[in-house]
């Protein structure tokens, strides 16, 4: 910002990186000046876990963030320690299955999909050349396809009982109505058996036997 008429001689700098940072003088008819020293506050690293534990076929993120919110550093880049060198950077943040998260600008997160055991080891996240963190990230690829197979044997069991119960209550609700409309039918009485009808043929034959006498 520079107005000569009002005399104001401010110097305006935008989008600051931390190479703006030294020493600013403003000088006045080449005998009169005045200096100042800038300092630009970069990203500071924040501290995190320094192991993870993941399983194949799954997805990882490795955190590396700078504390302030709105702090971005110039220049960002994750490493493989055994490989010791880039595997992706600000200029590639994107490489097969790794990523570097940039949803703000303070979060520098690795993530990798589709993990495999191969993947596991020392990573490094690398800012302006002169901060990191490491973190180590151990893969194994045995627990999850038993648990997921479990899981659905598990599924398909619960299913299986669930219909049977279902169909039993469904038997047992259809018989009851069965033996009610049977009831209602028959006024609620009881036929009567074939034993006593026998009895009471038996008893009439009988008592007319006794009425006359026996012919020859």
């Amino acid at each position: 910002m520079f107005d000569i008429h009002s005399g104001n001689c401010s110097l305006l700098i935008s989008n600051l990186t931390e190479k703006d940072e030294g020493l600013y003088s403003c000088w006045v008819n080449e005998n009169r000046h005045k200096s100042f020293s800038l300092t630009v506050k970069g990203c500071v690293l924040s501290e995190h876990h320094i192991s993870k534990i993941s399983y194949a076929g799954e997805t990882v993120t490795l955190p590396c963030s700078c504390e302030d919110p709105k702090t971005k550093p110039d220049h960002v880049e994750w490493k493989r320690a055994a490989l010791n060198e880039p595997l992706v950077s600000d200029a590639r943040d994107v490489n097969g299955r790794f990523q570097i998260l940039r949803d703000s600008p303070h979060n520098l997160s690795l993530r990798i999909s589709n993990l495999t055991e191969a993947d596991g080891g020392l990573y490094v996240c690398v800012v302006n050349g002169n901060q990191s963190r490491s973190i180590n990230l151990s893969v194994t690829g045995t627990f999850p396809a038993d648990f997921s197979k479990k899981k659905r044997i598990f599924s398909v069991e619960f299913l299986m009982c669930v219909m049977c119960v279902m169909l039993l209550l469904v038997t047992a609700f259809l018989s009851w109505r069965f033996t009610r409309a049977k009831k209602r039918r028959t006024g609620g009485r009881e036929t009567q058996s074939p034993d006593h009808q026998d009895d009471v043929t038996y008893s009439t034959v009988t008592q007319i036997n006794r009425g006359k006498p026996a012919e020859k």
